[in-house]
């Protein structure tokens, strides 16, 4: 089964993918990434073709991963050039923040070390950004700025994010735009 993060965000997406898989001959034969579970982590656009072929059986490569670990595979996996555009794999790893705020180490202030006085709001601290970038492979800025459009931004400008027809930085420039300006812009 495909990967629920990556079905949700990418179905209408990996059309172009699913029609390339198509036009090649024969049975599949290169093997899907999946989860012990049967989680697709690569390898959609040929389950999607094996399915439509009715071919009665796939080879795959299965990884014993959690779910997070899963999900991070998905995302690099899908990095290429081809792959998902920028918007959709920092939407996918914002999936992920609960899991690194667990993990990631809290930050402490040079001044904490130094003795001086400090905020508590600051050595409490923790900078997940850093990590849903490094996953996604894009800037830590652009994590906030996506966070930021996910609340903002009308559902006509999110598709053209998806579809990586408008840049996250543009999107972003027009999220103060009322709902009619950003449809206009």
């Amino acid at each position: 089964r495909p990967h629920p993060t990556y079905q949700a965000l990418c179905g209408p997406i990996a059309a172009t993918r699913v029609r390339r898989v198509a036009q090649q001959r024969g049975p599949i034969r290169e093997p899907l990434l999946t989860t012990s579970e049967g989680t697709i982590l690569d390898g959609h656009a040929r389950w999607r073709v094996a399915l439509d072929r009715q071919q009665p059986s796939l080879p795959c490569l299965e990884y014993d991963v959690t779910e997070e670990e899963a999900l991070q595979i998905v995302i690099q996996q899908h990095r290429a050039a081809e792959g998902l555009n920028d918007f959709c794999r920092i939407v996918m790893a914002l999936e992920l923040e609960p899991f690194f705020n667990e993990r990631t180490p809290r930050s402490r202030p040079a001044t904490v070390a130094r003795g001086l006085s400090s905020n508590l709001t600051n050595a409490e601290h923790r900078d997940v950004r850093k990590a849903i970038a490094s996953v996604a492979g894009v800037a830590t800025g652009n994590v906030t700025k996506v966070k930021q459009l996910l609340r903002t931004v009308v559902p006509e400008v999110r598709e053209r994010l998806l579809r990586g027809e408008v840049r996250i930085h543009r999107a972003w420039q027009w999220r103060t735009l009322s709902p009619k300006g950003q449809r206009d812009a």
